[in-house]
C-alpha cells in the first residue's frame, strides 16, 4: 500500500499550498527511524521534544544548514511529492462570479481554503493518474494521512459521498478515508511540511519551477534519480470550473450554473 502525507503552508499574501510526498509503507517506516535519529538537529518544542519544523529552520543560517541532512533522509525513502496550490483572494473572487438563477448561494465550508485545495489534490490523484504510471502503477492503492485539523470532520463526512460520484475505475485509485494525526506522532508529516513549505516559497518568490528540480539554494538532489512529481497551481478561472463542479453535486443535473465574470 503507498501512502501520502499530506501537510499545509499559507502566508499572509494568501498563498495556500496543500502537498506532501508518497512512499510505500516499508519506506515510511525505515524513514521514521531515520528521522528520529536526526531529530536533535531540529528544533525544541516547548513541550522540551524535538522536531522538524520548516519555518522554524529557516529563521537563521546556523540552521539552514543542518536542513540538507534531513532532506537526505527524505530524498532516500520517498517516491514523489505532490503539492496544489491555491491563492485565496482568487478563491473568493471565483466564488463570487458563480451565479444559478433564482438560487442564493451558501458555500458554507467551502469558502475554507483548506477545504478547497483539498479537493482540488484529491482530484488530481486521478485526473492526472496517467502520469503517474512510471512510479504508481495502475492497480496500486493510496491512502492519505492529513495533519491534524478542525476540518477533518467535514472532509470525513463527504468522503463517502465524494467517493460515490466517482467512476467505478477511479475508486480503485483510493484506500481507506483519510486519517488525520498529529505530525509529533506522525514523522513523515514533518516531511510534508518541508516539502510545502519551500513549494509555497517557490511560488512566493515568482520561482514555481525550482520544484521541478527541487533547487533549494544549498542543496539540490543528488544522481540522476527519477520521482514521481506533479504540482498544480489552480488559477482564477480553474477555481470557477472546480467549484462549478462541486455546486453541481448539491443542485442537481437541470439547474443552469452560470459564470458571472465582471
Amino acid at each position: 500500500m503507498l501512502q501520502a502525507y499530506i501537510d499545509e503552508s499559507i502566508d499572509q499574501s494568501g498563498i495556500f499550498v496543500l502537498g506532501g510526498y508518497i512512499a510505500t509503507s516499508e519506506a515510511w517506516t525505515s524513514f521514521a527511524k531515520e528521522w528520529e535519529k536526526i531529530l536533535r538537529l531540529g528544533t525544541l518544542k516547548a513541550s522540551g521534544q524535538y522536531h522538524f519544523k520548516m519555518s522554524e529552520m529557516a529563521m537563521n543560517d546556523e540552521r539552514l544548514a543542518r536542513v540538507p541532512v534531513f532532506f537526505r533522509v527524505i530524498e532516500d525513502h520517498v517516491l514523489g511529492w505532490v503539492s496544489a496550490k491555491i491563492n485565496v483572494a482568487e478563491l473568493r473572487r471565483a466564488l463570487a462570479r458563480i451565479s444559478v438563477p433564482n438560487v442564493p448561494i451558501d458555500w458554507g465550508l467551502w469558502g475554507n481554503p483548506y477545504l478547497v485545495a483539498f479537493r482540488c489534490l484529491v482530484d488530481m490523484f486521478h485526473l492526472h493518474r496517467p502520469r503517474m504510471v512510471e512510479a504508481i502503477p495502475p492497480e496500486e492503492r493510496i491512502d492519505f494521512c492529513f495533519d491534524n485539523r478542525v476540518e477533518k470532520r467535514a472532509i470525513l463526512a463527504m468522503w463517502e459521498n465524494y467517493m460515490q460520484e466517482r467512476p467505478s475505475e477511479v475508486k480503485t485509485y483510493y484506500g481507506a478515508a483519510p486519517v488525520f494525526k498529529d505530525d509529533e506522532s506522525c514523522l513523515p508529516l514533518q516531511a510534508a511540511d518541508f516539502w510545502v513549505w519551500w513549494v509555497r516559497k517557490w511560488y512566493a518568490d515568482g520561482t514555481p519551477e525550482k520544484m521541478r528540480t527541487c533547487d533549494f539554494g544549498l542543496f539540490t538532489l543528488r544522481g540522476i534519480r527519477k520521482f514521481l512529481r506533479i504540482d498544480i497551481s489552480f488559477n482564477e478561472d480553474q477555481l470557477v470550473t472546480v467549484m462549478k463542479r462541486v455546486l453541481r453535486t448539491h443542485i442537481g443535473p437541470d439547474r443552469p450554473i452560470y459564470d458571472v465574470k465582471p
